[in-house]
């Protein structure tokens, strides 16, 4: 990220986000392992950084994820992914879009049902997922000094119910 002034005593400025040719798609392995941040552990992530050849510990991650199943894990990563490409698409910022709480929220529940937007707030609603009926996620708008568009969730304790048995359910294969 660059942000440009034209006085140091300015805040306001243009910032200007490098990426890789190809974002938003992830297609290197150091790439596809960061976003598996939202369904693995600490460990599952170092394992797979540390390991000798980088791609072939992703895919023993992901095999070992779906029971050695490689038609399951093939479904799941391509879900997974695309809905990180789209993340990326739709939320980049000052930051990849993956790594915003909208990004965050979209990869790993998927597009809401509805959104309700305000002036200073926007409530995805999902109608349905996994073991949980009628969830909403409130993202507050936050100013920001390089873009006017940035929001952050509402991290409320009443999310860890319905949170966990999603990353679980990407976990076993039933999200494809």
């Amino acid at each position: 990220l660059y942000y440009f002034v034209l006085d140091s005593t300015q805040v306001e400025g243009m910032s200007l986000l490098v990426t890789d040719e190809r974002f938003p798609r992830f297609t290197r392995p150091e790439q596809l392992v960061q976003p598996l941040l939202y369904l693995s552990t600490k460990q599952e992530i170092n394992d797979i950084q540390s390991a000798r050849e980088e791609k072939k510990a992703l895919d023993r991650y992901w095999l070992t994820l779906l029971n050695g199943n490689p038609e399951l894990a093939r479904q799941v990563i391509k879900t997974y992914y695309q809905r990180t490409t789209e993340a990326n698409r739709l939320f980049t910022t000052y930051k990849e879009g993956w790594k915003t709480d909208k990004g965050m929220i979209y990869m790993v529940l998927g597009a809401p049902d509805r959104i309700q937007r305000s002036k200073d707030r926007e409530v995805w609603v999902y109608d349905q997922r996994a073991n949980a009926n009628n969830i909403n996620f409130t993202f507050n708008k936050r100013s920001n000094q390089f873009v006017d568009d940035h929001y952050e969730l509402v991290r409320y304790v009443e999310y860890q119910p319905i949170w966990y048995p999603i990353v679980e359910a990407w976990r076993n294969g039933a999200i494809r």
